[in-house]
């Protein structure tokens, strides 16, 4: 059915069939999620990657290695929905976090890539106490050798999703992280605070960025200079 459904655009099945199937299958047997896992389809192992959270009471070790396995899959429509799993593990379950920190750690770089996105994804859902285990967990992504980690965990996992949902507390970690000994933690802050979002806060936004402007590495001047100008073009 998924196959005869998919899409020439996308290569897979419209994400409502997929939902749709996720729905109906929760909580699935082992035996169909390993199947769906390991399928030549990419909407099959779609579907697959969002029922590991449903099976993750019975089966949380072996459900977290399949979907690490699903996080290095050739389909990038795939590794989104590993993404997608990630956030409704940390959204469902008190270890969710737990997961997001073990990723983060991982020397895979797709497994990091899932960590940053899901978070992301998980901040509009995720209470204080959660957001502040997974900016503690995403810490040592803010320096990652991945610029592919970085560009995704700055802007869009930290800038658009945590410091939109729970800005003071991001802000916060952000202003702690602004003087780490690496260019890279320093240039990845201010990337963060080039956000939309940080525009809500301009005032705490500034206070955090205003010394990197200035900072030794010409990369993270020219990162806090960019995110001054998208805070106020008079802040220069």
């Amino acid at each position: 059915m998924l196959r005869s459904y998919t899409e020439l655009s996308t290569g897979t099945a419209p994400d409502a069939l997929k939902m749709f199937l996720v729905r109906w299958l929760r909580p699935p047997d082992w035996p169909l999620l390993r199947g769906l896992a390991d399928s030549s389809e990419p909407s099959a192992r779609q579907v697959a990657a969002l029922l590991v959270p449903s099976a993750w009471l019975v089966r949380a070790s072996a459900a977290e290695a399949r979907l690490r396995r699903l996080a290095r899959d050739e389909s990038p429509a795939v590794r989104d929905w590993v993404a997608l799993a990630i956030a409704e593990l940390v959204t469902s379950y008190t270890d969710g976090a737990d997961v997001v920190r073990r990723w983060a750690g991982h020397s895979s770089v797709e497994a990091r890539r899932a960590a940053a996105v899901g978070t992301g994804w998980a901040a509009a859902s995720a209470d204080t106490a959660t957001a502040r285990r997974l900016l503690d967990a995403l810490t040592p992504l803010m320096s990652d050798p991945s610029e592919d980690v970085r560009y995704l965990l700055a802007p869009v996992a930290i800038g658009d999703g945590m410091l939109r949902y729970h800005p003071d507390l991001t802000l916060s970690w952000l202003g702690a992280l602004a003087s780490a000994p690496d260019p890279q933690t320093r240039w990845a802050v201010a990337r963060a605070l080039g956000s939309r979002s940080a525009r809500v806060h301009q005032e705490a936004a500034w206070r955090v960025l205003a010394p990197l402007v200035e900072d030794r590495e010409q990369e993270v001047r020219q990162a806090a200079r960019l995110a001054a100008a998208s805070l106020s073009p008079t802040l220069l």
